[in-house]
């Protein structure tokens, strides 16, 4: 791994951690509503619509940052499911334990900062699961050459 990967992994890993506290905020009132209205049957909603989230949320910042993913109803929510509940016990290795040994501000910023960087790593590696397929064209250039040449 080199110094540029590393600072991807990184980027990667803020940019799921920020944009995902965001929308868990939005889900945590969409999923008061949808428990409200129907107590099982939301929150079994609710739960997909986190998983939902969570899966397009990293294809979306893998496309940017790594390499295109599938993004298919199903595999976005596998995908969710696989990367949050990893991401889960993770975090309580990374983020949650030491916090609990040593509570303050260092050990947050210091926990967060290690988190990020492992969090982008997970994140690419379940993401690489789903990884797209690369349509292989041939250029309208090549193609008129080949034609000329009878290929």
């Amino acid at each position: 791994m080199n110094g540029r990967d590393a600072a991807k992994y990184f980027v990667h890993g803020i940019a799921f951690s920020f944009l995902f506290f965001i929308l868990v905020v939005a889900w945590a009132f969409i999923l008061i509503f949808l428990v409200a209205i129907g107590f099982f049957i939301g929150f079994i909603i609710g739960l997909g619509l986190l998983f939902l989230i969570v899966g397009g949320l990293n294809a979306f910042i893998t496309s940017l940052l790594w390499f295109k993913v599938k993004t298919g109803f199903w595999d976005l929510l596998l995908h969710g499911v696989a990367l949050f509940f990893i991401l889960l016990i993770a975090s309580v290795f990374i983020q949650f334990l030491p916090n609990l040994v040593l509570p303050g501000v260092a050990t947050a910023v210091v926990t967060f900062l290690i988190a990020a960087f492992i969090d982008g790593l997970i994140a690419q590696r379940v993401a690489r699961w789903w990884e797209g397929e690369y349509e292989t064209g041939v250029s309208k250039e090549v193609e008129a050459e080949w034609r000329d040449k009878e290929l």
